[in-house]
């Protein structure tokens, strides 16, 4: 059954574009070919070797569609929860079943309810109409990305209740005391909250073992907010729900992301995806070093400053680091991953391809993208049929959304990057040195600047040339500025 799009207009714009900008790719490509005399090399790359971009846009949607199980499951049954949640096994498992991989069978480590797991996802899929399902079309030599990719969900998954639950409660506490004293000073009664936040019978190490164990308190807390939400939206009287004070709700647990992923390179999938980084081994050499030199040969580490192979291997003698034959990249930027023994000052590890990105003409208002964005359903509810609303919107608005956030979105993310790092360094910059505004040995373009303000600068009269002939250098602008001033009195 096909899809029919919610927003058409928005889909046939994108699609316009996407034609539009195939056109132009195939006309350059054409000129290329015919202005060029030199005769065709032969790629290295196979035909079925995958790119970045296919493996992170795919690993992106499975990873979106396993969360959206995994939270629909929690949901749904709270009291059927284990440990192997925060397993990479269990993960890897659920992404098997998104892509329609069942040829595997589960792991023996695991203690979880198969037909319980089976029957939320058959309930979930038919709520979305089959549409949890990604399928492969040929792609090969992802595993390696998403078993990495996998454990950092599960990262993500226990990190969320250990370093959020004393806010939750502090937060819950505060709140009911502030309805209740509503004279008191909240700054009184957050330091109350907090002093007494210590004296809980659970801790962040207690519930590192079993993380599960906090959600029933969560739950509570989050049906209480649910309800005095409803409440509110019931009012008449509007001057009184504008005035009330509401609670900040929270989610149950982390919501997946649109964006576009980063995937982990290392030495098991290096020549799948890259096949002409594979090397010939030597003679009496190690697989880390045979690994190192098939990484030097594929990325320009010659921008970290090694210049060959020898040196690469010589880091951890000389410089007290080591790279650890692996890097995490979306297709535009990428994180070299080094380990150090002492903590030199950060390398710059970033290498940038080249990418044409979007026009600033196409922005959220003009897609209908803020518009999709504004009506989500919230996720941070703790009922069922108020979160299959919001599986079901976005299961609706998926695509869209997809090709907004898409591969183009990575440049943007990394000029915003070096934007808050320039921020950063000139705020230091002017609190140290005075900045490049005072600090004249910081300033850029000083001669062009002089240039300009030489043609801009008008004639002087004969009374400020005597003036400035029998005053010091260091008092002229002082009393030039005076002069003016007077003279207009």
């Amino acid at each position: 059954m096909p899809r029919n799009p919610i927003y058409p207009e928005v889909e046939n714009f994108i699609i316009l574009k996407k034609r539009a900008k195939l056109e132009k790719v195939k006309s350059d490509s054409n000129k290329e070919s015919s202005t060029t005399q030199t005769p065709k090399r032969t790629s290295t790359k196979r035909k079925d070797s995958p790119t970045v971009k296919d493996i992170s846009g795919f690993i992106r949607e499975i990873l979106f569609k396993a969360q959206l199980f995994v939270n629909f499951f929690i949901l749904q049954h709270p009291t059927n929860l284990t440990n192997d949640f925060f397993d990479q096994n269990f993960w890897y498992t659920i992404t098997r079943v998104i892509r329609g991989s069942s040829d595997e069978e589960r792991p023996a480590d695991q203690n979880l309810d198969v037909a319980l797991l089976a029957s939320s996802f058959v309930e979930l899929s038919a709520t979305t109409n089959g549409s949890l399902f990604v399928p492969e079309n040929g792609l090969k030599n992802y595993g390696q990305s998403l078993s990495a990719a996998c454990e950092t969900v599960v990262t993500t998954y226990n990190n969320y209740y250990i370093e959020n639950f004393e806010n939750i409660i502090c937060n819950y506490f505060i709140y009911a005391l502030r309805t209740k004293y509503l004279n008191a000073k909240v700054g009184c009664i957050k330091n109350l909250v907090k002093n007494r936040i210590s004296t809980l019978p659970l801790s962040k190490e207690s519930l590192n073992n079993e993380p599960f164990k906090i959600l029933p308190a969560l739950r509570h807390i989050l049906e209480k907010y649910d309800d005095i939400y409803k409440a509110q939206a019931t009012q008449k009287d509007k001057t009184d729900s504008m005035n009330s004070l509401l609670p900040r709700r929270f989610g149950l647990f982390p919501n997946p992301t649109l964006h576009w992923r980063f995937i982990k390179i290392d030495a098991q999938n290096l020549t799948g995806i890259f096949p002409e980084a594979k090397q010939k081994k030597q003679a009496n050499e190690s697989s880390f070093d045979y690994q190192q030199r098939c990484f030097y040969q594929m990325f320009a580490l010659k921008r970290l400053d090694i210049q060959n192979c020898e040196k690469l291997q010589a880091l951890p003698e000389q410089k007290g680091k080591m790279f650890l034959n692996g890097l995490y990249t979306d297709g535009y930027t990428c994180r070299v991953l080094f380990a150090r023994k002492v903590l030199p000052s950060p390398p710059e590890d970033n290498m940038c391809l080249e990418l044409n990105d979007l026009s600033s003409e196409e922005s959220k208002h003009r897609l209908g993208i803020e518009k999709i964005e504004t009506d989500i359903p919230s996720p941070k509810t703790a009922y069922m049929e108020q979160f299959v609303l919001y599986i079901t919107y976005m299961s609706q608005h998926m695509n869209t959304l997809f090709d907004f956030y898409g591969f183009e979105t990575s440049k943007v993310k990394w000029l915003n990057y070096l934007n808050f790092q320039k921020a950063i360094q000139e705020s230091g910059n002017i609190l140290i040195n005075g900045g490049k505004k005072y600090n004249k040995d910081r300033r850029k373009k000083t001669k062009e600047n002089r240039k300009r303000r030489k043609k801009t600068r008008r004639p002087r009269t004969t009374l400020e040339e005597r003036v400035l002939t029998t005053i010091p250098k260091s008092k002229r602008y002082t009393l030039f500025f005076c002069y003016h001033k007077f003279s207009k009195l």
